[in-house]
């Protein structure tokens, strides 16, 4: 014991500095493999064990001032820099756009509020969906999206338009129970949404789908998702710096990547061949919805950050030749673009580094969404049915 004791007294620097580089490669090394926040709490116990071996460093060179105050200040360094990643993995939630998976408060985010169910779906278990011939007082509308439905940045889902929308029209439903699930999933495009029809609703059978679109939808990979990603995974080393990247360094890459992509997207819609390609899908989505039983339903959901990067004229012509394509499928439209005049983009988002919609504006779509089924004469009929 004593000769150990000897090893930390004699060598605490060396120690000190090949513990703290050891434990942050293991650390790095099991968040890729798992991708989880809470490996991180392991590190902080280890740089803890470092602030006594620099103080010992310190008693041992006490007559040597000038080293002495260096070992002394690193010693508080380190103990700054442990509370400070303490704080970012335990008390910090906030989401990220593009990255999210690498961004350690991100995943302290979804660790803490998202529980998926037996399919996969950030919604309540669907055992007791699977017999409609059982649903005779119930209705169920599916809603499907992507990460604006899911609901990226809620702290919780019962803030998320579905569950407020459910929770209003079971105030006025007249007896029977309406349930209101989520099959929304981030990044889905229109084809995954229609796999989505097919593969889970088609067993469920609800008696509406809403089909919750947003711009980017006509859209799945473009090009720009192939950069080198080296950077984002060297930023899991420890918190802090992964902090320091994705809100310093990488807001400036992406910036310029989301710029790309947004006129990418813009290029689709009047590009006449991709556009009459994706009014198809959106007819399948419609077609598959039906057969299954449903009424198809469609909900146009604003993108506040995309369009204030072009003219309104660009918008309103792209929103309004989808409006008319999908009435001409039979199919109703619930718009929700005007959110985009009615609030700035700080009032819309979740936060400064993710675009998704925050909860007041959850509770907007959820109060819209409430007021045009209210007066629907198609929800009505449900109602009224035996």
């Amino acid at each position: 014991m004593k000769n150990k004791f000897n090893l930390i007294n004699r060598y605490p620097v060396i120690l000190g500095v090949a513990l703290l580089v050891i434990s942050t490669f293991i650390c790095w090394r099991v968040f890729l493999s798992y991708g989880i926040a809470s490996i991180y709490y392991f590190s902080i116990v280890i740089y803890l064990v470092c602030v006594p071996l620099f103080l010992v460093g310190a008693y041992k060179y006490r007559d040597r001032k000038a080293f002495s105050i260096i070992l002394l200040t690193s010693a508080s360094l380190i103990f700054v820099l442990a509370c400070f990643d303490f704080y970012l993995i335990t008390f910090n939630y906030d989401t990220s756009g593009p990255g999210g998976k690498y961004v350690i408060t991100h995943c302290n985010w979804y660790n803490s509020y998202v529980s998926n169910n037996e399919w996969g779906f950030w919604e309540r278990s669907i055992a007791e969906f699977n017999n409609p011939p059982e649903r005779k007082d119930q209705i169920v509308i599916a809603v499907v999206g992507d990460s604006f439905t899911w609901g990226q940045g809620i702290k919780g889902k019962k803030f998320r338009f579905t569950e407020r929308l459910e929770k209003k029209l079971n105030s006025t439903s007249g007896g029977k129970k309406v349930s209101v699930l989520n099959f929304g999933r981030g990044g889905a495009d229109t084809l995954q949404e229609i796999e989505i029809v097919n593969k889970f609703l088609s067993k469920i059978h609800p008696d509406m789908v809403l089909l919750c679109y947003l711009s980017n939808d006509i859209l799945f990979k473009c090009g720009l998702e192939d950069y080198d990603k080296t950077w984002e995974r060297l930023s899991t080393i420890i918190p802090t710096v992964n902090l320091i990247y994705w809100r310093l360094v990488s807001s400036v890459t992406f910036k310029d990547v989301g710029r790309k992509y947004m006129e990418i997207i813009v290029n689709s819609y009047n590009d006449a061949d991709t556009f009459k390609k994706h009014m198809h899908d959106l007819q399948i989505f419609f077609t598959d919805a039906r057969r299954i039983g449903a009424k198809p339903v469609f909900v146009l959901l604003p993108f506040r950050q995309m369009w204030q990067l072009f003219p309104e004229e660009t918008r309103d012509d792209i929103y309004n030749r989808i409006k008319k394509s999908v009435k001409l499928d039979g199919v109703p439209v619930i718009d929700l673009t005007y959110i985009e005049k009615k609030y700035t983009l700080d009032d819309f988002v979740v936060n400064a580094f993710d675009a998704h919609p925050n909860e007041n504006i959850h509770e907007e779509f959820a109060e819209a969404i409430y007021s045009w089924l209210s007066q629907n004469k198609e929800y009505k009929q449900l109602l009224d049915k035996k």
